[in-house]
């Protein structure tokens, strides 16, 4: 059937065929980012012919051992599994593709399913129903502040552009159209940009304002825990340092210099599960305290860290570097921070997650395309981080025409 999977994955060309097979030829990210487009386009795969067998009835959740055991039979051979010895092989035998690439030596088939499903999860590309079963999602239309259309949905790469009558490409591990329609697409649903991501549709310096103000008025008296505890979020004291660097023990504080005796800080438990609060704490000669607190769910706490960056004036830059051998037009984001749940969905949207597996997770390496450049820009504002850019690059130069993936 059109779009159906290699079933011999043995022969010289399998990452070429695996490629094709995809549409991921020309995506940004090189031969990691080729592997992990194959590995998620079968997982829509799979999750669409696994649940909808018979084709009577609605469609049922997967299990994830369903899933991966189904990657396991037809990639194989082309990505190692785990705790395999290079001795197991016979002296002289062509392992394929693997050692023809260095970089794709320490890819694992396992690490790198779940890798990927977690992040169609998080796209909403698939559902999880709990207990590690999992659903596809129907395909549907968000448009982007640049007005590139970006579509969400379980199909893979070469069904749903069979589906819609137009060349899709690869963005990060979704899918955008190549050329942007004038009017809305039969059989496809839209979904506003707010509704899929999340966000608060204010800007950040609104919203922190806002939660503070919040917090100044219904915040209760605390229930009693150890004073000693706890730690404080701190911008203002290690401003050129990384967020997950800026918690301060209670002695360590001081509050800003402007801010007189008296201030609201964001605090959290000082050993996991972490807790957090926003308190009105005092500074005293054995350090901050506080009597009262206004509690936090953990989703926020990440845009409340950039907001409070913001206030202090402490907000760390992204810097956007050329990248050469790659397709025209690919540059690479390095974020030193991990940003908040919304615009980390997007980000893997747009670009693709170039940061190792095996670490370290800190700076983030997006690579993406030149057309999305505009579009990373306005997710990184919503969050107030600055764009540092490579001498080499002039984002004012870039088009959509232009920057179109092409090998060079």
């Amino acid at each position: 059937m059109p779009g159906e999977m290699p079933r011999t994955l043995a022969s010289g060309d399998c990452r070429e065929r695996l490629a094709c097979w995809a549409c991921c030829e020309d995506a940004v990210g090189g031969s990691l980012g080729e592997t992990a487009r194959v590995a998620a386009d079968y997982l829509r795969h799979a999750l669409c012919h696994v649940s909808c067998e018979g084709g009577l009835g609605p469609a049922r959740a997967v299990h994830v051992h369903q899933l991966l055991g189904t990657l396991r039979r037809q990639l194989s051979n082309w990505i190692p599994e785990p705790d395999e010895p290079p001795w197991l092989a016979e002296e002289g035998e062509d392992v394929g593709p693997l050692d023809e690439d260095p970089a794709l030596q320490d890819v694992e088939l396992h690490g790198l399913s779940l890798w990927a499903l977690k992040r169609l999860t998080l796209l909403g590309d698939c559902g999880h129903r709990g207990r590690g079963y999992y659903l596809p999602t129907p395909a549907r239309a968000v448009t982007l502040p640049s007005g590139t259309t970006l579509v969400i949905g379980g199909l893979p790469t070469r069904v749903l552009a069979q589906q819609l009558g137009r060349e899709v490409r690869w963005a990060g591990l979704a899918r955008v159209l190549v050329e942007t329609p004038t009017k809305p697409l039969a059989g496809l649903p839209e979904q506003r940009l707010d509704d899929w991501v999340h966000r608060p549709s204010s800007t950040l310096r609104d919203w922190i304002e806002e939660v503070l103000t919040r917090a100044s008025k219904q915040a209760n008296a605390t229930p009693g825990m150890d004073a000693s505890s706890f730690e404080i979020y701190a911008p203002h004291l290690r401003p050129r340092q990384g967020q997950r660097n800026r918690w301060v023990t209670l002695r360590t504080w001081r509050p800003p210099a402007r801010s007189g005796e008296v201030t609201l800080a964001l605090c959290r438990t000082s050993v996991l599960p972490y807790r957090y609060w926003i308190a009105t704490l005092e500074d005293s000669r054995d350090g901050a305290r506080f009597e009262q607190e206004y509690p936090l769910p953990r989703e926020v706490i990440r845009r409340l860290m950039y907001g409070l960056d913001l206030l202090a004036n402490a907000v760390e830059s992204a810097r956007v570097l050329s990248v050469t051998g790659g397709v025209r037009g690919e540059v690479e984001l390095r974020l030193y921070n991990w940003p908040a749940r919304e615009e980390y969905r997007l980000l893997q949207a747009l670009a693709f997650d170039a940061t190792p597996l095996e670490g370290p997770h800190l700076p983030l390496r997006f690579r993406l395309a030149a057309s999305l450049l505009p579009d990373v820009t306005a997710v990184l504002e919503g969050l107030a981080i600055p764009i540092q850019y490579d001498q080499t690059i002039d984002p004012a130069t870039w088009s959509a025409d232009s920057s179109k993936p092409t090998k060079g």
